[in-house]
């Protein structure tokens, strides 16, 4: 059966990682996970490797089988990176990875107790889970070089869930992984000095957001699209879409308020300016308006837990 003509998208995604990013080289070994809804973007990339004369291992993760392993497998699984994983990360140069899944994660399935186990960015700086944990140690004793494609994020079930365009999110995530690194470090390196110490932040925004938080003495951590040396060696993954640069508050300093002005959309209902009320680094309110009056205490409480959980894990 004659190849099917890869996507023009897939060319370029693919050369910009292999070639710009990664500066591939022959005989390196390359392993490629894959989200079930991402196998064709998985193939393509797969095929671009091996005529560079990569070699190349392409495994795939059903969501279904993942999401019943969170829910019901037994935790020792869930928890502890498998003898066959670590021996393949072993043998890996290269680790490249699909965001995934391809529906929201259903958290309220999820037993509490077995959420903190679920890993999907893998990188220990967003992700605590013990597996991520086990994972990067494997990666920085063998200087495994990681990017994870976070375009792959961009699904209909996702872009309805959460109310974006999906052709907009889609055109945006494709020209962020796109992007010339080199333009990216240039502004980047500008903005360094002024993010790094103990400067004091104050941020507004015209919907109401009125927010201040001290810098703490950590140093930013930027990403410019390049997987090197040096990242692997302190076992951080390279995301795509790139092109930013993070800091972390003293934990104790944020006060204020926070507006989110899109309307969010989540398996309950409809949710309008959420908002929270922020004092001494802790979220002491959550409002909202819903259009579902008669549940809007359940999405106020869904919409904190989520949203809180994404502050913590972005410090």
């Amino acid at each position: 059966m004659p190849h099917e003509k890869v996507a023009p998208e897939h060319v370029m995604l693919t050369k910009q990682l292999l070639d710009v990013s990664l500066r591939t080289k022959p005989g390196q070994r390359m392993w490629i996970n894959s989200w079930d809804h991402t196998l064709e973007l998985a193939s393509d990339l797969a095929w671009e490797s091996k005529k560079r004369n990569c070699e190349v291992l392409l495994t795939v993760q059903p969501e279904d089988l993942w999401l019943r392993s969170m829910i019901e497998a037994p935790l020792e699984l869930v928890d502890n990176l498998p003898a066959h994983f670590a021996a393949a990360l072993e043998e890996t140069d290269i680790y490249i990875y699909t965001l995934g899944p391809r529906k929201p994660i259903p958290w309220n399935t999820i037993p509490a107790e077995r959420r903190k186990s679920v890993s999907v960015w893998l990188d220990t700086r967003y992700d605590k889970s013990r597996f991520a944990e086990q994972w990067a140690k494997v990666a920085r004793r063998n200087k495994v070089r990681m990017v994870g494609i976070e375009s792959t994020l961009a699904t209909p079930e996702r872009a309805e869930s959460i109310g974006l365009d999906l052709e907009e999110w889609r055109r945006a995530m494709f020209e962020g992984c796109t992007a010339d690194p080199g333009e990216m470090a240039s502004q980047g390196r500008a903005l360094e000095p002024l993010m790094n110490g103990e400067g004091q932040v104050h941020l507004t925004t015209p919907f109401g957001t009125d927010f201040r938080f001290r810098l703490d003495k950590r140093p930013p951590d930027y990403s410019y699209g390049l997987a090197t040396e040096e990242k692997a060696e302190r076992g951080e993954v390279v995301f795509l879409p790139t092109g930013g640069i993070e800091v972390s508050a003293a934990e104790d300093s944020a006060e204020g308020r926070i507006v989110y002005d899109p309307l969010i959309r989540t398996g309950k209902g409809e949710v309008e300016d959420l908002t929270f009320q922020v004092a001494q680094g802790r979220i002491k309110q959550v409002s909202a308006r819903s259009e579902k009056r008669s549940s809007s205490v359940i999405l106020e409480k869904e919409l904190a837990m989520r949203t809180a959980s994404d502050i913590s894990d972005s410090d």
